[in-house]
């Protein structure tokens, strides 16, 4: 290694830029994340009122026969 012991490396001059960047990427993540959940909210919300519906037709249909 062309490093000696006990001394460090100083970071790159992008290493701000690439902390910035990282919390960036996190963020969009974590909002992809809150997208995803809401979507799945929904959808599970519009099963239900297929679900519901199915049911009635199936109780209207009975009452036609």
């Amino acid at each position: 290694m062309a490093e000696e012991k006990g001394k460090t490396r100083k970071p790159p001059q992008s290493a701000p830029k690439l902390k910035y960047r990282v919390k960036d990427l996190e963020k969009a993540k974590k909002d992809k994340n809150l997208e995803l959940a809401q979507r799945e909210r929904r959808l599970a919300e519009e099963k239900e009122k297929v679900e519901i519906l199915k049911k009635s037709l199936h109780i209207f249909m009975r009452a036609q026969e």
